[in-house]
């Protein structure tokens, strides 16, 4: 099965700027020497899947932040890293257990895995928020299997 390519925009209709806790690989940008100075990936995670996640919270251990820039587009070949789907799940469960086990301090400080606090754990400042509510809607977004779409 041939591995088709989808465009990805950022966040689909997340239209701010914000700190994160990470941001895939496809789409992380940093200055070359600060990743040599951080040790690159780590290769445990070889040959994908969690290393880009670990990058992200060694970057955050060295005092940086990682922000997610809305603006940005990419093409992301999905599970190109892996021969089959099925491989691709056996790498990400078996990666994620080293990641926890090395990480395991730092994700304690985090809101724990719940879809009640999905919307205040996107944002890794934990700064204050003002909700402003207008009286009209623009536009609304939707996700689909090709992309983000928007609608008056």
């Amino acid at each position: 099965m041939a591995l088709e390519p989808r465009v990805v925009k950022a966040g689909g209709c997340l239209r701010a700027r914000l700190e994160t806790l990470r941001l895939p690989g496809a789409l992380l940008l940093t200055p070359r020497e600060l990743f040599l100075r951080l040790g690159l990936f780590d290769e445990r995670y070889a040959p994908a899947y969690y290393e880009d996640t670990d990058y992200c919270m060694a970057l955050r251990a060295d005092g940086y932040r990682v922000v997610y820039q809305p603006a940005a587009v990419i093409i992301h070949h999905e599970f190109g890293s892996a021969p089959r789907r099925g491989n691709a799940i056996a790498a990400q469960l078996r990666n994620r257990r080293i990641f926890v086990d090395k990480w395991t301090p730092a994700l304690s400080a985090q809101m724990p895995p719940s879809l009640d606090g999905v919307l205040l754990a996107r944002d890794a400042s934990r700064r204050s928020r003002l909700l402003f509510v207008d009286a009209a809607i623009v536009a609304s977004c939707t996700s689909t299997r090709q992309g983000v779409s928007a609608r008056p």
